[in-house]
């Protein structure tokens, strides 16, 4: 691991995690690089309006702008009539489509947006087949953050969990179950405080999540006393004003702190594009105040419920667990938590917190491949089920064919016997 500093994303280290994962505000910010030996360009963004703010995402099949209470996405039942009215080839196959789409959900954490998933969703986006099933990708900005809206007031104990996790929740149902969707099962793809939300979510609404990937996230709440010591003191305590708020200490050092590689300029600068000004840096300390012990309960009781759903009810969801090594929060114990969930496949990348800057290549191909196996598991399903209609058909045409011969032979035993006794009537 290199030298300098490494930190951890929802506030610092976790109390005997990563014991060479430390803090030190007082150090020089890491220094930023020239270039990036990844793709550094930004997402390109479509939004959708709930309760009145503009929360960002990028998908690959933009939708016109979606309203909360307000769906105006009709291609399906465009698709439906014209298919059904018009015969209509192309209607058939955008309907077949639609109806086997798989939506693919990327939530991030904090401080970062859907750039951080920028060089992951293209390999996804390779199993994008509109012949047989839609691959749709949609990677939100949590409110306040990347390219969303930020609230009307801000200062402390606006961003909370329970104010994302009611936006969220509410984009999910429209972008991602709104008119014009396939409504099937999503997967979702999630790291840090998008982790906490994803799972939430889906504890909430098992029989709607096809499958979930996670990495560096959060499985359980964090001990007590790692929360009123360190780093978690410092930005749980007035001074976290100072550090984050007056000083942008979470994008400007926790952010390239916690990746391998050094941060490139351009993509510090996309990261830190939403927090110009002080106030707008407050999504940022919020966090760590909601993390979980047993303050605040409300998200103590949250994590502690979805830790529970993903103990013990959790095991016809597949999952995808990527380890970073060496990683920062889901390390030791808690990682030895997540491995114990049923239903799971492994892969362990290079990387701290923020894994999917070191290592985007392997987390893609693998999430690639776990989601190219769910669908053709569901291929194989819709075959069977295929087969068994063909049998059905087939053993109806035979029945036809079987009727008609006896019928025939009924027919001319009549005739014959008719003619036997001189009823048969005379031509010519």
């Amino acid at each position: 691991m290199r030298s300098r500093v490494a930190l951890f994303a929802l506030a610092g280290l976790v109390s005997g995690q990563n014991e060479s994962a430390t803090i030190d505000l007082s150090q020089p910010a890491p220094a930023l690089t020239a270039e990036s030996p990844f793709n550094t360009r930004p997402l390109q963004k479509s939004f959708a309006i709930i309760d009145g703010k503009q929360i960002a995402f990028y998908t690959n099949y933009p939708p016109d702008d979606a309203e909360d209470d307000d769906h105006d996405q009709d291609i399906h039942e465009e698709a439906a009539e014209l298919a059904e009215e018009h015969d209509d080839p192309e209607a058939h196959r955008q309907k077949h489509a639609i109806d086997n789409e798989q939506v693919v959900i990327f939530l991030h954490g904090n401080p970062t947006s859907s750039y951080l998933w920028r060089n992951i969703v293209p390999y996804v986006e390779e199993l994008d087949d509109d012949e047989h099933h839609r691959v749709r990708v949609i990677a939100p900005d949590l409110f306040g953050m990347g390219d969303s809206d930020k609230a009307d007031v801000q200062e402390s104990g606006v961003y909370t969990y329970i104010e994302h996790r009611e936006k969220l929740f509410r984009f999910i149902e429209l972008v991602a179950f709104g008119e014009g969707s396939g409504g099937n099962p999503v997967i979702l793809v999630i790291h840090d405080w998008g982790s906490a939300l994803g799972f939430d979510w889906a504890s909430q609404n098992p029989d709607r999540v096809r499958a979930i990937a996670y990495m560096e996230a959060i499985v359980t709440p964090f001990p007590d006393e790692s929360l009123e010591t360190g780093v978690f003191g410092q930005l749980r305590s007035p001074d976290g004003e100072e550090l984050v708020i007056e000083n942008n200490a979470f994008v400007e050092r926790i952010l390239p702190s916690s990746i391998l590689r050094g941060l490139s300029q351009a993509e510090f600068e996309v990261y830190n594009a939403p927090y110009q000004e002080p106030l707008d840096r407050w999504p940022t300390l919020e966090w760590p105040r909601q993390i979980p012990g047993t303050n605040p309960a409300p998200v103590n009781d949250i994590i502690t419920a979805y830790n529970t759903w993903l103990t013990n009810d959790s095991a016809d969801i597949p999952k995808l667990l990527v380890i970073a090594e060496p990683g920062v929060i889901l390390t030791a114990e808690f990682l030895q938590m997540a491995r114990s969930f049923e239903n799971q496949t492994e892969v362990t990348v290079s990387g701290l917190h923020f894994l999917q800057e070191d290592s985007p290549d392997e987390i893609g191909e693998a999430l690639r491949d776990f989601v190219e196996g769910l669908l053709q598991d569901h291929s194989h399903d819709h075959d069977d089920d295929g087969e068994g209609e063909d049998t059905d058909s087939v053993q109806v045409t035979d029945s036809a064919d079987s009727f008609t011969t006896n019928l025939s032979m009924i027919v001319g035993l009549i005739l014959f016997a008719l003619s036997r006794l001189g009823f048969m009537p005379r031509f010519g």
